[in-house]
C-alpha cells in the first residue's frame, strides 16, 4: 500500500469517527426528571469535573460526602467549604459544608446546596404578561462515616431534597450508603 492511500484511508477515518461523534441520539429524559432533588444527579464542582468519574472513589473533602459519604473518614483535619457559581441567566448555585474528622468516633459532616433561578415570566395562552416567578432547589445532607479495619471505609447520608416551583412544592428524604475498600495496603 503506498502512502497515499494509507494518508486517504486515515483521513477517512478521522473523518468518519468525527461525524460519528458529532451525531449523538437525543437523550430521553428518564423517571427522576421533576422530582425534588433530581438536580443533584448532574451537579459537579471543580474538582469533581477534572476527576470525572474517578471522584466517587476519592471523595476525601466536606462536600464529597455527597458522592461517597464514606470518604468522610479520609479527611485528616477539620473542613469548611464554600463555593458559589453563577449561571445562564440570574441562575446561582451555591454549596456549604462543614465536617469534623473523627479517629475514636465517626467522622461527621453536614452539607447543604442550593440551586435558584432568577425570575421567569408568567404568560397565558394568550401570552399577557401575567407576572414572574422564580424556581428553587434545596438540598441538606447529615452524614457519618467510619473506617471500620485495615481496609474498609463506610460511611452514610441523611438527604431531605426539596423543591419550589410557583406556587408548587415537593419535599423528599433520602439515604445514601457508601463504602471504600483500599485493596492494596498502604506504604
Amino acid at each position: 500500500m503506498n502512502v497515499m492511500k494509507k494518508r486517504n484511508l486515515i483521513l477517512l477515518g478521522c473523518m468518519l469517527a468525527l461525524f460519528t461523534g458529532a451525531a449523538n441520539p437525543a437523550a430521553a429524559q428518564d423517571d427522576t426528571y421533576g422530582q425534588a432533588g433530581d438536580w443533584l444527579l448532574s451537579y459537579q464542582t471543580a474538582r469533581t469535573s477534572a476527576m470525572g468519574g474517578a471522584y466517587v472513589a476519592n471523595a476525601d473533602g466536606a462536600l464529597g460526602s455527597m458522592w461517597n459519604p464514606a470518604g468522610l473518614s479520609r479527611m485528616l483535619q477539620n473542613q469548611v467549604h464554600f463555593e458559589s457559581a453563577s449561571l445562564f441567566g440570574e441562575s446561582r448555585m451555591n454549596a456549604f459544608s462543614f465536617a469534623l474528622p473523627g479517629r475514636r468516633f465517626p467522622s461527621v459532616g453536614i452539607s447543604l446546596v442550593t440551586l435558584n433561578s432568577g425570575d421567569f415570566q408568567r404568560t397565558n395562552e394568550l401570552n399577557d404578561n401575567l407576572g414572574s416567578f422564580s424556581n428553587g432547589n434545596m438540598a441538606f445532607y447529615i452524614t457519618g462515616a467510619k473506617r471500620v479495619g485495615k481496609r474498609l471505609r463506610l460511611g452514610a447520608n441523611l438527604k431531605i431534597a426539596r423543591q419550589e416551583i410557583e406556587e408548587f412544592s415537593a419535599s423528599g428524604a433520602g439515604l445514601d450508603l457508601g463504602a471504600i475498600i483500599d485493596l492494596t495496603p498502604k506504604s
